[in-house]
């Protein structure tokens, strides 16, 4: 061990930068391992939701849905049914499923409610009603001709009301004249008693009481269709009514009196030839006038749904149901990162002069339903009372909440101050759909749909508390069974988390929604480990082409005392032995107080203390890389011929012929590395691990914010592990400036008697510190595009893409590392400089 007693200050710097890397590896497990147990504890605590599996019909899943693993905000508003009874009886019979929750989406029906009392009537006359809708959608309002409606109203003994144009006027006796609402409203069926299981909806009536599994469906005379023959027969269907309203409209009715100067004939006239023009035109006097709020409205359809009678004759099977909204991928001319797509209009009438972006599906089954229904109203619910998942991991409930879209940008493209809320409208082809106003039981959707009127099956797998990868598992079984078992579109939810997707609405402008991202819980926890083994890896890489620079440096400062040993008679294997023994003591020495310093500034931060088993091994891990990094030049001072004492002596004319040369000092620069190409080639590699390390870090860093800031749930945990991305981006910035200054300030020692020869020759201070400036900025120039392409080279291969925000930080890098190219030559620059001439003669 004699051979190890005279330690360099070459080694003595290897044994600080390798002590650095040691407190580094422990500072990045501690950081790397606190980032995981906070993700995974974050991600663990809301991995799951209302429901863990989603059952559709086959061929369900959209092309978008399917490109991305995603599920659509409004996926059950456009199901007209399609999954059978028969199926729906299989998925509960599967081990393993608690809850098998189904909705059907039954279809629209219109309920029509009158307003208040606008004026009472009692002068003879003729008057006309004119009513017009308000709607607003959150960032528009309707209004205007396409929602105005007008009625006539003849009140008096004259003339006789059999001369009158049936249908268009109505013959009043003396009373309230009152206008009315038109809701078209979504019907949809429910099993009464999985639905309470799944989001407790039995705890959210306030008014009459909850659904049966086995309400009866009472068939009896039809009121509205007697002395008809054969009359069709009226069936009351028990309802649960949502006392939510999520439309917000007004109606303005005003009541006019035609001029007297108006006799009967012509309005007679008028109204047969439906002259509408011409009876706008006539002389009128407005009466009175009056708004009525769709709260109010509301409020008077669940009085009317309540009573004792129910909302009256409705209409018989099918109903109607809006089919999905078209969507396809595009490019959009606006700032937003995410996914950008388009919707399709559906094209065809509109409706009250909206835009149609439905179609309307026809029915999936066949019915033998032969009788028109009325809804009779069991109970009222609050929804505010069905507890909500937290945002980060809500899923699509619309059977209770509309789907949240925020519009961002006008039709023209143009920002908002403030994203706008949108709303349902009065249109059952628009854009966002409103939830079903009333919910019926699973039997009577089979009744008005037939044996395939499920929509959706919403599954919940008991024993999930929490996604461990048991739990994971088990999941994945079911869901592989009721794929197996009914063949319908199966998705799994548990870990999944809305994000955020910019859609282009046609006439409505830029619209954000939140669409659900699938398995996101899994991809973070695995991209998050892998993120921090990758930064591991290449922090172990540079610290061996740390110790490869430094040991090379020190056989090269100690080749005389080398050639002298193999003169005296040393073999190759004892030199070899004791370059091997200087390092292991040295490396393990370093190792052992780098990882008490790591470990005491972990304590220090308050970050969480990697495992004894991590601790005890980083410093023989540090010092096998360092051993393993040192050994080619422990080699090659093994192979050091005794005849270099000779070779070294006296004074190179090679200097003095370069200085001659007509080279610019970027050329004398240049080709000073290149007569160096050994070392010039080892710092430039040097550099380009410094480089590579930079751009690994920050493009896991980067990418990882982008893979996190993807969904609601990823910027979630990215608030609390990104404090903890800064220190390893500043620890690996401290080695490259620590590894760059080392490479030159071993240049300057190499070239000492260079140096004296240059200022011999009548080179200034100035000039003497500008040359290795250039070289610096050389080798940090060279070391860092190298460096960045291959750790470009290496996230694109292992993350199969290439964000734009990681090839600005590869930009980024290689500036990086040129500027601490430059800037590490300084103090070099400024020991060059002040190196007199005569150490060209008597330097060894």
């Amino acid at each position: 061990m004699r051979r190890v007693r005279h330690i360099s200050p070459r080694l003595l710097l290897l044994g600080f930068g390798l002590g650095v890397v040691s407190a580094g590896v422990v500072v990045l497990a501690s950081v790397s391992n606190a980032s995981v147990v906070v993700a995974t504890r974050e991600l663990r605590r809301y991995s799951t939701s209302t429901y863990d599996i989603l059952v559709r019909p086959a061929g369900a899943r959209s092309p978008v849905e399917e490109s991305h693993g995603l599920v659509e905000p409004n996926h059950l508003s456009g199901i007209a049914g399609g999954i059978g009874f028969g199926q729906y009886e299989a998925i509960r019979g599967i081990p393993g499923v608690e809850v098998a929750a189904p909705i059907a989406m039954l279809g629209y029906v219109s309920g029509f409610v009158d307003s208040d009392n606008i004026i009472t009537l009692s002068e003879p006359g003729w008057y006309i009603l004119q009513e017009e809708m308000v709607v607003r959608d959150g960032a528009r309002v309707y209004g205007g001709p396409n929602f105005t409606r007008w009625t006539f109203h003849y009140f008096g003994p004259e003339p006789d009301p059999t001369t009158l144009v049936p249908g268009d006027v109505f013959v009043n006796q003396p009373g309230p004249l009152r206008g009315f609402f038109d809701f078209p409203f979504l019907l949809a069926g429910i099993e009464p008693g999985e639905e309470a299981a799944l989001v407790r909806l039995d705890e959210a009536v306030v008014e009459g009481r909850y659904l049966m599994r086995n309400e009866p469906l009472n068939r009896r005379g039809n009121p509205f269709r007697q002395g008809i023959e054969a009359p069709v027969a009226l069936v009351d269907v028990p309802v649960l009514v949502n006392e939510t309203s999520y439309i917000d409209v007004t109606l303005h009715a005003s009541v006019k009196k035609v001029a007297a100067s108006v006799d009967d004939a012509e309005m007679i006239a008028a109204l047969e030839r439906r002259d509408w023009e011409e009876l706008a035109r006539l002389p009128t006097v407005t009466l009175a006038e009056r708004d009525t709020s769709g709260a109010e409205a509301y409020t008077g359809l669940i009085e009317a749904l309540t009573s004792e009678r129910g909302l009256g004759w409705i209409g018989s099977s099918p109903l109607t149901v809006p089919a999905p909204i078209e969507y396809r991928e595009a490019e959009l001319d606006v700032d937003f990162a995410g996914i950008t797509l388009q919707v399709v209009p559906a094209g065809g009438d509109a409706y009250w002069g909206y835009l149609s972006y439905r179609t309307f599906a026809p029915p999936t089954g066949e019915t033998d339903f032969d009788s028109a229904f009325n809804l009779v109203a069991k109970g009222v619910i609050d929804i505010e009372r069905v507890p909500r998942p937290e945002e980060i991991v809500a899923l699509p409930l619309e059977t209770y909440f509309p789907p949240t879209a925020a519009l961002r940008y006008d039709v023209r493209g143009h920002p908002l101050v403030g994203p706008l809320q949108l709303r349902p409208t009065l249109n059952p082809a628009g854009y966002i759909q409103s939830p079903p106003l009333m919910l019926t039981t699973l039997e009577a959707a089979r009744a008005l749909r037939g044996e395939d009127a499920i929509s959706a099956i919403r599954v919940r797998v008991g024993g999930i508390d929490e996604l461990t990868p048991a739990n994971q598992r088990k999941i994945e079984a079911v869901a592989s069974s009721i794929e197996q078992l009914t063949g319908l579109t199966v998705d799994i939810m548990t870990g999944s988390s809305p994000t955020r997707v910019l859609v282009h609405v046609p006439e409505i402008g830029y619209v954000e929604e939140l669409w659900i991202q699938k398995g996101a819980n899994l991809v973070y926890q695995e991209r998050i480990q892998a993120g921090n083994w990758l930064l591991l890896a290449v922090l172990l890489a540079v610290a061996g082409v740390f110790t490869l620079d430094l040991t090379w440096a020190d056989v090269f400062d100690r080749q005389r005392t080398i050639a002298v040993q193999k003169a005296l008679g040393w073999r190759s294997g004892i030199v070899l032995r004791s370059v091997v023994e200087r390092l292991l003591v040295v490396c393990g020495i370093a190792s052992l107080l780098g990882t008490l310093a790591g470990t005491g500034l972990v304590l220090l931060g308050g970050w969480l203390l990697p495992s004894a088993e991590i601790l005890a091994g980083v410093p023989p891990v540090v010092t096998l890389v360092a051993v393993l990094g040192g050994l080619y030049p422990a080699l090659q001072a093994a192979r050091l011929p005794p005849i270099i004492v000779i070779q070294s002596a006296g004074v190179s004319h090679k200097v003095t012929q370069l200085v001659k040369s007509r080279r610019g000092p970027w050329g004398y620069a240049l080709q000073g590395l290149l007569r160096r190409l050994r070392r010039s080639v080892l710092a430039t590699l040097m550099a380009a691990a410094s480089g590579g390390l930079l751009v690994v870090m920050g493009g896991v860093l980067v990418g990882r914010e982008g893979m996190l800031g993807a969904t609601l749930l990823g910027e979630f945990i990215l608030v609390r592990i990104g404090p903890m991305h800064f220190a390893i981006v500043l620890a690996g910035l401290a080695l490259t400036i620590l590894s760059a200054g080392n490479a030159l300030h071993a240049r300057v020692v190499e070239q000492t008697r260079e140096i004296g020869t240059l200022k011999a020759l009548g080179w200034r201070r100035i000039d003497v510190g500008r040359l290795f400036v250039r070289q610096g900025l050389l080798i940090g120039a060279m070391g860092g595009l190298v460096g960045t392409v291959v750790g470009l080279a290496a996230y694109v291969l292992l993350n199969r893409d290439l964000p734009p925000m990681v090839a600005v930080v590869g930009i980024l890098s290689v500036c990086i590392v040129s500027l601490v190219g430059m800037l590490s030559s300084l103090y070099p620059a400024a020991l060059a400089a002040r190196v007199p001439p005569a150490v060209a003669l008597r330097h060894k």
